[in-house]
Formats: structure tokens, sequence, C-alpha cells
């Protein structure tokens, strides 16, 4: 029962949680492939600083932290000048480990590593208005606290050094001169416990090439640790009290933040943390943190919970007023929710069927993949720029036509992003409505504008078409359309629970609409009980190394483009690499087919509203 930095962080959330994840309560992160990917560039980030300090010793003892601590103050205390990496420090069962700790004389350097991007630009600019520290704000507390954690440990040990704390981090305002990057590391993934896997990485590339094309900085930030290290002293104690002499579950504060608990699985799961907190409140359905931005009522919605009335129907027209008796901005769709929840109807605006005519054909409905890597990939590349390697498109000519469906996807391991622009150029042309969910498409087609003119890539058709068709800037003159606004804004079915997620509505409306699953029979599949599934949950698996894959959301096609791409899920022979592919068409494609699928399900409600009409 040590109290690490990750249980702190946790604790810091909730305390409550900190009992779960001792008993080793289920939770929707293990397994979680984008906190897979995150951590695996966290892992290479570390492996490029440490890098800069060649003289560097590592600390063995790593399985055993009291082992690991005495090997740590050994080191430490031979000799007054040395650079430790994995250094353990424990005291009074509170145990953290360093990434790196350079010792001179009497001063301990203390170097936190983090896959976290930096713009040193708005630092500077935050700097010179007088302005509090960057890393002051409170996107940026978690981090400061992992440091000041390490800190105080640190102090504990020698609190007569003078200890300064220092934050490494991927610089995106720097670009790499180094093709291919990627391809110098050997990544592994060893199985723990809980669906989470160990990472070790190993470079395999030139040291010297790598450390002349460094593209991280390092930031002093000892002023801002030493403000917050009462605050992480008071929840140490706070929490340390929870594990000794015995564990101790936190009494639960029920709020608002509980719907993003980690521990809220699955019913089925014969421990939930969620249930263990609200009890029979977890029952009730429709349920309050079902409603649509509910975050927004704060501690109205708390109030509530502290009542015990977490019903949906338990918000009345009044609580949606705010305290100056204007109306949020989110108040007429909660308003409908809570409407239609209970008559259980869908909901078209009055204006839709007029906003829907008003679209020239032919009309695109569009998808992108996309990854953001924390080590530049290519050559002219910066840490966590967009790296756009697929897009599908289902066009419709016509308002009774079949949809057309065509994709690129790139194959290759190479920078793809001005092809795929081009390809998708290609497809779309200049006339037409091009429809994309939510505003991602249009930051990626952004993203490549820009990038055309940092690389100085001549194409001027492309750069015209990008202009043309991207809003930049928040500039109404793109072509882009956002059903999901138009979502938001004038449709509503009962079973979307307050989440306008293309996945929520495709479901919503794939079990109420017959029709659709004729349109489209490739996707219709029951599960063991004979229940619909999604058209989503229906997607082929491919066996690959002896598991059954599935690409069913954006950090699962990122991962399998990087493996049929860069080999990362071991050897990919040219029928891997097929089965990779395939997934990821498949993939792909349902997500522009989903678009289809809703604007199909409007036209058919606004045709049967206008015959009742």
């Amino acid at each position: 029962m040590y109290l690490s930095k990750s249980d702190f962080k946790l604790a810091r959330s909730c305390p409550t949680k900190l009992y779960y994840h001792k008993l080793g309560y289920p939770s929707v992160q293990a397994g979680s492939e984008f906190l897979e990917l995150l951590a695996e560039g966290g892992y290479i980030v570390e492996a490029i600083a440490k890098l800069r300090f060649p003289d560097g010793v590592r600390v063995q003892a790593e399985a055993d932290p009291e082992a690991a601590n005495a090997e740590t103050l050994a080191l430490l205390n031979r000799t007054d000048s040395i650079t430790l990496f994995e250094a353990t420090l424990l005291c009074d069962r509170v145990v953290a480990r360093a990434d790196i700790l350079v010792k001179r004389g009497r001063r301990i350097d203390l170097i936190e590593v983090k896959a976290r991007s930096f713009d040193p630009t708005e630092y500077q600019k935050r700097i010179a208005e007088g302005k509090s520290s960057l890393f002051s704000l409170a996107a940026w507390r978690d981090t400061l606290e992992d440091v000041a954690f390490q800190a105080h440990l640190l102090r504990s040990h020698f609190p007569d050094f003078e200890i300064r704390a220092f934050l490494m981090l991927p610089d995106k305002t720097k670009p790499s001169a180094i093709d291919q990057l990627h391809r110098q590391f050997q990544v592994r993934r060893i199985p723990v416990d809980a669906g989470f896997s160990q990472i070790q990485v190993e470079f395999l590339g030139d040291e010297a090439a790598l450390s002349a094309a460094s593209f991280l900085t390092q930031i002093d930030i000892t002023a801002e640790v030493e403000a917050t290290l009462p605050t992480v002293r008071a929840g140490i104690q706070q929490y340390t009290a929870l594990l000794w002499p015995s564990l101790q579950r936190a009494e639960p504060a029920l709020s608002i933040s509980c719907r993003d608990c980690e521990y809220w699985v699955e019913d089925e799961a014969p421990l939930n943390g969620f249930r263990h907190c609200w009890g029979d409140l977890a029952d009730v359905s429709p349920h309050l943190l079902d409603l649509y931005r509910v975050g927004n009522l704060g501690d109205r919605a708390n109030e509530l919970i502290q009542q015990g009335k977490v019903s949906l129907y338990d918000v009345t027209p009044e609580l949606l007023v705010k305290k100056d008796g204007s109306m949020s901005a989110y108040s007429d769709r909660q308003l409908r929710q809570l409407h239609h929840t209970r008559e259980d109807t869908e909901w078209v605006s009055a204006e839709l069927a007029d906003i829907l005519d008003s679209f020239d054909y032919p009309l695109h409905f569009i998808d992108m993949e996309t990854c953001a890597p924390a080590i530049p990939c290519y050559s002219g590349m910066r840490p966590y720029e967009t790296i756009a390697f697929q897009w599908s498109c289902h066009t419709l000519t016509a308002p009774n036509a079949e949809p057309q469906h065509e994709c690129w996807l790139c194959t290759e391991d190479e920078f793809p992003n001005f092809a795929f622009a081009e390809s998708l150029m290609q497809r779309l042309g200049s006339t037409g409505t091009p429809f994309m969910w939510s505003n991602h498409e249009n930051t990626v087609l952004r993203e490549v504008l820009e990038q055309m003119t940092r690389r100085s890539y001549d194409n001027p058709a492309l750069c015209d078409w990008l202009g043309h068709t991207v809003k930049l800037n928040g500039d109404d003159r793109g072509r882009l359309v956002d059903l999901c606004q138009l979502t938001e804004k004038h449709y509503l079915h009962p079973q979307m629970r307050g989440s306008t997620s293309i996945k929520v509505v495709v479901e919503a409306i794939w079990r109420t609409n017959p029709v659709l699953r004729d349109r489209f029979p490739e996707y219709v599949r029951y599960d063991e009980s004979g229940r619909l599934l999604s058209p989503y949950k229906a997607l082929p698996t491919q066996s690959i190394h002896g598991a059954a894959i599935a690409v069913t959301e954006g950090p699962s096609a990122v991962r399998a483009y990087r493996a049929m791409v860069h080999h990362t899920e071991g050897p990919c022979d040219p029928a891997t690499r097929d089965q990779w592919k395939d997934l990821l068409l498949q993939y792909c494609q349902l997500d522009t087919a989903a678009m289809v699928m809703i604007w199909w399900h409007w036209a058919g409600l606004l045709r049967g509203k206008a015959r009742r009409g």
C-alpha cells in the first residue's frame, strides 16, 4: 500500500477512486488503445531526453521500491557529481520514480520528461505581458503536482540541498531533420495486470544526429513547484490516511463529475465503482447525468444529486434559468430533451427542411483518419504535427440517388498529407456541398494548407482549393458543413441521451428505422441474446497474430495504420498488411455511410412531417 505519483493524481480527481484502484476494480481505461498510444509516445520522448545525458546511470532495482530507494540514495551519497535515471524516492511509504536526477555538489536538478506539447511563443508572450507563468494555469495543475510530489520526497532525503525543478517537453515549433525517426526505436509491450502493458523503448539510431536535431526543450519550473508544494503535502497527508493502518474508502462526494468516472463500467461487471458509490441511484433511468451539457448546470445539478433527485425528470425548466434570469446557450436543447424523452418522440426543427434544401448537389460526406505523434516521424515535421493517412467519401448526386463511395489510404511509410489532400480535391472538386461530423476535417485541411507554406510545396491548384474549402480562423467563407452542429441545433432522438456523437446518433436511428437496415443490410447483426447491434459493433474482425482485432474508433484506426506502415504490431507480411488495410477501409467507410444514414433519416422524418402538415 504505497502512495505513488499515479495514486496521488487519481485521488486528486476523487479520493474514493483510490480505494477502487487499490482493490483492482475494473476501469474503462484498462486496455485503452488511446492511453496506450499516449504512453508509448511518452516513453519514446523520455528515451530521447535521456540520450542528452550520456553519463546517466540507471537505477536497476525497479521492482522493489525499498531496494530501489536504497540504491538511489547510495548512488547519490557516493559522489558529488552523478546523473541518475529512474531514481526511486521513498519516504513513509510514499514513493515516486524520477525520470532524471542531476546532482552537482549540493544541488540536485529534478528533470521531469513529459510528452506534452509546449509552445515557447505562447510562454514568452505571457511573460512579456506580465501575466502569471503558463505553468501556473489550471491546465498544467496535474503536471506541476507530479513534479512537486517528487520534489517533496527529494527534500525529505536532502533537506539542506538546493532543489531545482525542470520540465523537458516536445517543442512544437522545432522541426526535425531526421526522416522516419520512428523506425529508429524498438518498442516492446509487456502485458501486466488490469489490461495495461509495460512499455520498453530502445533507440537503435545515431545518437549524435538525434542530439543535434533535438526538438525537446527544458524549462525551469522551480518557482511554480515551490508554490504547489503546500497543496501536494496536504494531499499526501490526506491520502496516506486512507491507506494506513488499513485501506479505507473515502466517503464519495456524488456530483456531475461522476459521469466521467473511469470506474463506471458495464452493469454485469462484478465490481462497479460507480454503482458502489451511487447505490440504487445508479439504476434510475433516464438519469440526470444523461442531460445534454449537464455540466452547465453546475451547483444546481449537484444540489439535486445531494437530495437524491437523479432522474432526468427531476430537472425542471426553472433550474435551466441562470441567476440573472437569462437562459444559457444550451437551455433550449435541454428543455427539448426533457420533453421528447418523456414523450419518447424525435424532434426536428421547423428550419431543418429549408436548410437541407439549401445545400447544392452533389453532397459529399467525408471522414478523415489522422494521428499526431509526439515525435516527428518525417523530416520537416514538428512534434504533434498531424499526419492525415486516410479519407472516405460517400457522394449523393441527387436526392434519390444511391451513394457512391470512394476512399484513399496511405500504405507507404512516407509523409502523406499532400497526396491525401490532392486526392480529396480530385474527389470533391469545387461544386456541391462537403459535409463533416464536428470540426476535425476542417482542422486537418487547414493544417495541410499551413504545411504547404512551411514546406514550400508547389501546387497552386491545391492551395486555391484549400483556401476555398476550409474555414480559416473562424471565417465563414469555407464550404465544409458540420453535420454535428446541425444535429445540435435541429435534431434530437430520445435514445441519444444527451450525446451528439455520430456513433450514438446512428445507433439511435438504426434501432428505430427499419428502412435504414434494409438499405444497409451489411451492417445488420444481432448479439447472442437477439439484440440488434449498432453498425459499429457489427464490423467484422480480423485474426492477426492469433488475436481478433477490430477497428471501431479513432485510436484503433491509428493502431492499425501504424501496424500496417510502421510494423509496430510485429511482422507484417503482405497478407497481414492486407488485413490491417481491410480493417481501416471498412471502419472509415462506415463513418461516412453513417452520415448518409442520418441524412436519409432526416429526409424521411421531414417527408412524413410534410404529409402530416
